[in-house]
């Protein structure tokens, strides 16, 4: 089943208005808690603007800080992912 981006917005809006859990939205929509968990922090640290389906394209120098600032221990994965507005963490698991 896929999920819109309009969809993943009012999920999160749900959840933090606290008229859902993760553990509900999960099991509605039939995605594992940790994928609700990554929409809620994209959404907290970027905002609707940034929940689109489009691929995002980052330069070579964003890519270079990104992944410098992580290997120098200057935060987790999810914690650099949100400084350079990368549209989710894995992206930058894979450059690293």
């Amino acid at each position: 089943m896929k999920i819109t981006d309009e969809e993943r917005i009012k999920y999160v809006k749900e959840y933090l208005k606290d008229k859902k859990t993760a553990i509900e939205i999960s099991e509605e929509l039939g995605v594992h808690r940790s994928e609700i968990y990554k929409w809620i922090n994209k959404y907290k640290s970027q905002g609707e603007k940034n929940f689109t389906t489009k691929p995002k394209k980052y330069t070579k120098e964003t890519k270079q800080k990104a992944v410098n600032d992580y290997l120098n221990g200057k935060g987790s994965v999810e914690t650099i992912a949100n400084k350079y507005q990368l549209s989710s963490y894995t992206i930058l698991s894979r450059w690293i």
